[in-house]
């Protein structure tokens, strides 16, 4: 989620800082929890005045709704937007050993062969992962 840093304050805490140049030189500063080191947020240096939020950091994300992807079309088979959606809760649940939930299938290398969520991803525009 981008926002103005202008609009961006912490209210608690101090993040920890990881920093590494972009392929295109500039600096890539990622803010991540000091505590647990979930990732937070994000200062791309070529964006002048502006900070990406996770939106997975917020305390209510229920607000927010996605309105972009990017690198769908370049994204490895089973990643992009669904996976970083659904990855803590799959993710999770093989740790623990528990039922996976019932939308885990579409996230299996077979889901390409499944000709009816081929066929709804391809009609709702928001590209196939």
């Amino acid at each position: 989620m981008l926002v103005k840093q202008s609009d961006f304050k912490i209210e608690m805490g101090e993040p920890s800082w990881f920093e590494r140049p972009a392929d295109r030189g500039h600096a890539m500063r990622r803010g991540f929890c000091a505590t647990c080191g979930s990732p937070l947020f994000l200062i791309n240096g070529a964006g002048e005045g502006a900070i990406v939020i996770y939106a997975g950091s917020l305390d209510d994300p229920s607000w927010y709704a996605p309105s972009r992807d990017i690198f769908v079309k370049s994204a490895q088979s089973g990643f992009g937007t669904m996976a970083a959606c659904a990855s803590g809760e799959l993710c999770a649940a093989w740790v623990a050993e528990a039922k996976l939930p019932s939308y885990s299938h579409a996230f299996s290398l077979a889901r390409e062969d499944d000709a009816v969520l081929m066929r709804t991803l391809r009609e709702s525009a928001k590209g196939v992962l």
